[in-house]
């Protein structure tokens, strides 16, 4: 069996709040214009087929890589090979310098391949553990004031979520409520400002978490990890930037501070940058996605911690039934959370994968893909996909009814 053929489709997948009308959803809308209020919701869909019948599917967020460019680089990687030999695949992608993102949508796809072919999800392909996994929501970015983060983690708490990680101002001055040039300045006493009102709302019994996104100075890292270590915080996540050439730095802030460091999120040295900062003692969770080397180094990620005791916790929220079939194969004492978003904790019944991403009122899912996603139960753990392949069925009619 080789590959034979593959197909690109750039699509547009529709309005990112679509029909959800809550106080969440519109507080989203009303402070992330520029995040959210986009003419074209842009993704790729990439089908592989061989010349005996199996094929594997992915959707993809590429971002920058134009469909030329995307399909160039994947018809010189993966035509004629066997589509089995996922890490020779892999290993040669990267030798070849294939973009991160394109190596990684790859990858996924060659996985959901073997996955079908096996009649099996990945997870179970990969070993398979756990058949659920423990979700945490986190809001988007400048969701508002204070106060409106707090009722918001309140309402989270209350439908069963084991936890709740703030990500503060990175786009909007929170004394003007003017937009700025994206994270292009911090609000560290306005982010702290937030952390006391969610802690004050939520009591002293739930897990809560401060993800910067790389904006910090260390100075401001320090002063931030000691005033949420005070606040009974449990990480501090990815506070400065996080390119190798910072790697000290996070050292040596583990130097001066108690509370647990999760880092690199952002390092694209896929599981090979998180083996130096393991050896290197920079982090005490170490942190990886989908989109830094596919379903394969997210794997050899886990791997890594797990030889050295220590947690890795997953990114992402976007297409994160694909993070699933990374928890499914490990231990919930290695690998603990899916990390997601609610933009309506008070409505019911939840699904995977951001349940703002919605199709036709009352059908809870994202209009590209086939059938429904994993639920997420009265306890907040996620459904780990029982369906072979990665866990994402792709609507071929919809991908080709919205090409752009």
């Amino acid at each position: 069996m080789e590959i034979a053929d593959l197909e690109v489709i750039c699509f547009d997948s529709g309005d990112p709040l679509g029909h959800l009308k809550t106080r969440w959803a519109n507080l989203v809308r009303k402070n992330n214009p520029t995040r959210i209020a986009l003419p074209k919701r842009q993704l790729m869909a990439i089908r592989i087929s061989t010349d005996d019948g199996p094929e594997g599917m992915v959707v993809a967020n590429t971002r920058k890589h134009e469909l030329a460019e995307v399909e160039g680089h994947l018809r010189k990687a993966l035509i004629g090979e066997d589509p089995l030999l996922r890490d020779r695949i892999w290993h040669k992608m990267y030798a070849m310098e294939i973009p991160r993102l394109i190596l990684s949508a790859a990858d996924i796809g060659l996985w959901d391949l073997a996955g079908r072919l096996a009649d099996m999800p990945c997870w179970q392909l990969a070993g398979g553990n756990r058949t659920r996994a423990k979700c945490y929501v986190t809001p988007h970015p400048d969701f508002g004031t204070p106060d409106d983060y707090a009722e918001h983690a309140v309402a989270c708490k209350a439908r069963g979520y084991g936890g709740y990680k703030i990500h503060g101002y990175l786009t909007m001055d929170p004394e003007t409520w003017e937009p700025i040039k994206p994270w292009s300045r911090s609000f560290l006493d306005a982010d702290l400002d937030i952390c006391r009102a969610v802690r004050d709302a939520v009591g002293d019994d739930w897990l809560l978490m401060l993800d910067p996104a790389y904006i910090y100075s260390f100075e401001d890292s320090v002063r931030v990890a000691h005033e949420i270590e005070k606040l009974g915080f449990g990480w501090l996540e990815s506070p400065m930037w996080e390119g190798d050439e910072w790697m000290d730095r996070y050292v040596e802030l583990r130097n001066q501070v108690d509370i647990t460091i999760v880092a690199p999120e952002m390092n694209p040295g896929y599981h090979f940058s998180r083996a130096k900062w393991i050896e290197a003692g920079a982090s005490d969770i170490s942190r990886i996605d989908h989109y830094f080397g596919g379903i394969t180094s997210c794997l050899k990620t886990a791997a890594l911690c797990e030889a050295h005791g220590m947690r890795l916790e997953l990114h992402s929220t976007a297409t994160n039934g694909y993070n699933l079939q990374v928890l499914g194969p490990t231990t919930e004492e290695f690998c603990t959370f899916l990390e997601i978003y609610d933009l309506d904790p008070e409505g019911g019944e939840n699904f995977v994968g951001a349940n703002y991403l919605v199709g036709e009122p009352g059908n809870r899912r994202p209009p590209w893909i086939a059938g429904q996603v994993p639920k997420i139960d009265a306890e907040g753990y996620a459904e780990i996909p029982i369906e072979p392949g990665a866990g994402i069925t792709i609507d071929w009619d919809y991908v080709n009814a919205n090409r752009l």
